[in-house]
């Protein structure tokens, strides 16, 4: 979204057939106190400049037609959520972990599904709620509780058949073997949001406010443009697993959704390095799963 209010910036206040670089964020900030200093009335410059701010601070952007859409996008897919029908277990699982902490929330397949208006095949949630306590917690409300490692931060949770991935908000230490990170620690929701792979995917549901975040401000937009895209530098999320590489291509065939140009980009050049570097069972999984093998 930064890079669009960027563009739109420059196309007002330059000629926009002029390939003229960036301004640096001080500039904005010049042109905001020059434009105020001169009417004090609210422009369409003005205000993409006030969101561009609120973006470089890690806040939602509302007073550009882009932070307007996004506000009203949040607003609608919040809805969705709100008003989906989830099974007696799933409930308890959310009502228990909003009881313990504010910050509980839904993320990942399931939060994108339910705004695709699609079923969700499981369902994942963060908390900051203390590792330990997370598996007391749910012993006393006669869950079954596996921890997949403390290392990872995450447990799984089981009742009625129903198996819960239960996460802390996690920060990965550096990645050297194109797998998996070499250390993970508690983070906030922006470092958890940044260690995801697609937009899509990092889309959190808080269960106590009921609400959408966007962390990384793309995916709602991107679920509204049915845009598949890495967060961040697509080259960076593929060298931190290889495996995301075939995993784009069963999502645009899952989703339909159009690849975004850089992303593909970069799938493609780092396809032969995928291939020697995931495990022939891993790659095997993910084809399986892109014509629908994984259910026989």
């Amino acid at each position: 979204m930064q890079e669009r209010i960027k563009k739109e910036i420059n196309n007002i206040l330059y000629n926009k057939h002029n390939k003229l670089n960036f301004l640096p964020i001080d500039c904005y900030q010049k042109a905001l106190k020059a434009r105020y200093a001169l009417d004090k009335e609210p422009s369409e410059e003005y205000d993409l400049i006030r969101d561009f701010l609120l973006i470089e601070e890690n806040k939602e952007p509302g007073f550009s037609r882009f932070g307007v859409k996004f506000q009203y996008l949040k607003k609608e897919f919040s809805k969705r959520i709100k008003n989906y029908k989830f099974d007696k277990t799933t409930l308890e699982v959310m009502n228990i972990l909003s009881s313990f902490s504010k910050n509980s929330s839904m993320v990942g397949g399931s939060v994108r599904d339910i705004i695709l208006k699609k079923k969700p095949k499981d369902f994942d949630f963060v908390t900051d709620i203390n590792y330990d306590r997370i598996k007391n917690i749910f012993k006393e409300h006669d869950f079954q509780v596996k921890e997949v490692g403390k290392q990872f931060l995450v447990v799984i949770v089981s009742k009625n058949g129903m198996d819960y991935e239960i996460a802390n908000f996690r920060k990965d230490g550096t990645y050297k073997d194109g797998r998996r990170p070499e250390s993970v620690k508690i983070g906030t929701i922006f470092d958890d949001a940044k260690r995801r792979d697609f937009t899509i995917n990092a889309i959190y549901y808080n269960l106590l406010s009921k609400e959408i975040i966007d962390p990384n401000l793309e995916g709602v937009f991107d679920i509204e443009n049915k845009i598949l895209k890495f967060i961040g530098n697509p080259e960076d999320r593929i060298k931190e697993d290889y495996l995301r590489v075939i995993r784009f291509y069963r999502f645009i065939s899952k989703t339909k959704f159009t690849p975004d140009k850089r992303s593909l980009k970069e799938v493609r050049r780092n396809f032969e390095d995928a291939q020697k570097k995931v495990s022939s069972e891993r790659f095997r999984n993910e084809i399986e799963r892109i014509i629908g093998l994984e259910r026989l």
